[in-house]
């Protein structure tokens, strides 16, 4: 699921910004928001996993 041209940190700010834009509560604003909590888990279960 992720490319080789953006981040998951990139990812999740991106996201931020076209939620900021989006209206709030439309299907749109929570798929966003889904998206967002999805790669936020990501983050912090990569980060848990001692190299």
């Amino acid at each position: 699921m992720s490319t080789p041209f953006i981040n998951d940190e990139e990812a999740v700010a991106k996201l931020r910004e076209m939620a900021r834009v989006t209206e709030p509560y439309s299907p749109e604003f929570n798929a966003l928001c889904k998206a967002i909590g999805v790669l936020q888990k990501r983050i912090e279960d990569r980060k848990a996993v001692p190299a």
